[in-house]
């Protein structure tokens, strides 16, 4: 396959599979203009990005950390990842978590107000208040999302708690990992009530070509080709919180609930997963926080030690120079990152 040949199957599969946007009506002929592939232009109809979505295989999630999570128990659990990537370490001590109960089973969210305050706010004070409770996932589609959140049940439905849209809120720390929480909306700034689980064992290739595009970080496109996700959303959604437990019941709602969807992912009202409730509580009755190592980023001033100890650890290699005036080295972590010291102490990161 040539490379214009290989653009253009990138573009007709991120055209396919690219929308969570609040449905309008079920109009398959509605497409938000900033959901086209910046590659090339390519419109396509509803059919199509059912087919696309249709034709992969529904594949059962690899078990991870955050999976293997129990609350349904008492004993605390401690997240810690050595990428340093937020959702997939300890959220903040003073944060609070929340227990989806669904009609398939419960699904344990942490939250991120750190970067993504609002979303964090507004999804945690409508659940508070019973907002979601009897709301259905409307919309499902196999290997990609599950999303909810609308009293309408249809996709047009639903408003946040200012009652009035608010702003998208992208962090360059958050990102669409398979089991991500996000805002759905119908285009930037839209947000209201309605969110989505990414359900995403693996990225579909051309991977490289989406990581090439969407330009996300090493450690971003590590993860996503360790756990999946949908790479293709990141700088177009609010990623506000992440699953940490009943991912397999994510995977049940898609295995249960996607069979006779239409062109559009939405499933018949009888046979929709439904919120029954949803249990707010504090972070520190789940996560255990004590001892546990906080990992911070590179940062000029560090010494050598503290860099080993940093979010990016260990280097592949390192190349030193000595001369009458000290010792200079330079700490390689990828072909994009290095870090510079100077007896020991860290005076430049590139990357």
């Amino acid at each position: 396959m040539n490379r214009k040949s290989t653009k253009k199957m990138l573009a007709l599969l991120l055209a396919a599979m690219m929308s969570v946007s609040v449905l309008a009506g079920c109009n398959q002929n509605e497409q938000s203009e900033t959901q086209q592939s910046t590659e090339e232009t390519t419109e396509q109809t509803t059919e199509q990005a059912s087919e696309e979505n249709t034709d992969a295989e529904s594949t059962e999630s690899e078990s991870t950390s955050w999976e293997e999570a129990s609350t349904q128990n008492t004993e605390k659990i401690t997240l810690s990842d050595e990428s340093g990537l937020p959702q997939f370490n300890n959220p903040a001590e003073d944060s609070e978590v929340a227990v989806i109960h669904t009609t398939a089973g419960d699904i344990s969210v942490m939250f991120f107000p750190e970067y993504a305050p609002k979303a964090v706010e507004n999804f945690l004070t409508h659940a508070k208040e019973g907002y979601y409770d009897g709301v259905s996932f409307h919309r499902v589609i196999s290997d990609f999302m599950i999303q909810g959140g609308d009293p309408k049940g249809d996709g047009t439905g639903g408003e946040s708690i200012w009652g009035k849209e608010f702003e998208n809120e992208v962090s360059d720390k958050m990102y669409n990992f398979n089991g991500a929480m996000a805002m759905a909306n119908a285009g930037p700034d839209t947000n209201g009530s309605q969110f989505f689980i990414v359900q995403a064992s693996t990225v579909p290739e051309p991977r490289e070509l989406i990581y090439q595009q969407y330009g996300q970080p090493q450690e971003a496109i590590d993860k996503y080709n360790e756990v999946g996700g949908a790479p293709w959303l990141d700088g177009s959604y609010t990623v506000f919180g992440q699953v940490f437990d009943g991912m397999d019941v994510v995977d049940k709602i898609v295995a249960e609930t996607s069979i006779n969807t239409d062109e559009q992912g939405m499933v018949p009202e009888d046979e929709r997963a439904i919120i029954e409730s949803i249990t707010v509580a504090p972070a520190t009755d789940y996560f255990n926080f004590e001892d546990v190592k906080v990992q911070s980023s590179p940062e000029i001033g560090m010494t050598a030690e503290e860099l080993r100890e940093s979010t990016w650890g260990e280097p592949q290699d390192i190349n030193k120079t000595t001369t009458t005036h000290g010792v200079s080295e330079q700490w390689c972590y990828s072909e994009e990152r290095y870090v510079y010291l100077e007896d020991g102490i860290v005076t430049a990161i590139q990357e």
